[in-house]
């Protein structure tokens, strides 16, 4: 039996594709749309087994942790998926040890979002990923809608404003390309990234119900009527980072505060 882990090519793209829909159940289209800004051949990794791929991850590039006085460049570690039949070989370990490396090699500091709150110790074994960062999600209902308007704005739009809000505060400047696919998930969901006022926010609707995982306002109750007037619902929920307790929602390798702000993740 012959195991290879190296870099993804653009000739693995129907392959991937397959294991891509095959396990995570998205739509080809959705696949593409990932695939068109974050193609093989600039941040994908493979393990091939007698030259069939068996596992795959994915390393997203052009993402910089700031802080007041420096910057660091990270990479935010995707999809990563085992073919089922490949399953408890440890083929998906072996694939975060070479990322590792070649994150060791280029000092990027590597994040990721597990799918589960299950994995969490996994990528905390796998990927020396044992900090943690938490969520909390506030309940809103609709009253009186301000006069504050909304309206969708592009990547790098969004990318400026919420540079504005996060002045010198720990946080990830994301990539236009992240913000770009991220954009595409959130209309393929019924949402987008919008202005509001003179902050920004990022929304969708999960099961019919309005859902904000990122939102900078300087009144968020305000914000939240806006949005809830905006897309004529009654209830919206708002996920904020949390200091030390509650839902689990990211881990990362590396040396952050736990006050950084992430962002945005691929959901």
């Amino acid at each position: 039996m012959s195991i290879l882990i190296e870099r993804a090519g653009n000739a693995d793209q129907p392959e991937l594709h397959q294991l891509w829909e095959r396990v995570f159940g998205d739509k080809p289209e959705t696949v593409q749309t990932f695939f068109d800004r974050f193609p093989p051949e600039a941040a994908g990794w493979v393990l091939r087994e007698n030259d069939q791929i068996r596992t795959m991850a994915w390393l997203l590039p052009g993402s910089w942790l700031l802080t007041e006085d420096a910057m660091q460049a990270v990479g935010y570690v995707y999809a990563v998926a085992t073919a089922p039949e490949a399953r408890g070989r440890g083929y998906a370990a072996d694939l975060m040890q070479a990322i590792m490396e070649f994150a060791d090699q280029r000092s990027l500091l590597l994040y990721t979002r597990p799918a589960e709150e299950s994995l969490f110790p996994w990528y905390a074994n796998r990927m020396e990923a044992g900090s943690v960062g938490y969520m909390k999600e506030i309940a809103f209902t609709k009253s009186d809608a301000p006069d504050l308007q909304v309206s969708p704005v592009e990547a790098l739009e969004y990318q400026a404003l919420r540079e504005a809000q996060l002045g010198a505060a720990p946080h990830l400047l994301l990539s236009e390309a992240l913000l770009r696919v991220q954009k595409q998930y959130l209309k393929d969901a019924g949402g987008d990234l919008f202005r509001i006022g003179d902050g920004c926010c990022a929304c969708e609707l999960r099961d019919g119900q309005l859902y904000v995982p990122e939102l900078f306002a300087d009144d968020e109750n305000a914000a939240m009527q806006a949005l809830m007037g905006h897309f004529q619902v009654e209830t919206a929920t708002l996920r904020k980072p949390a200091k030390s307790a509650g839902t689990p929602v990211i881990c990362w390798r590396g040396a952050a505060s736990k006050h950084t702000n992430w962002g945005l993740f691929l959901e």
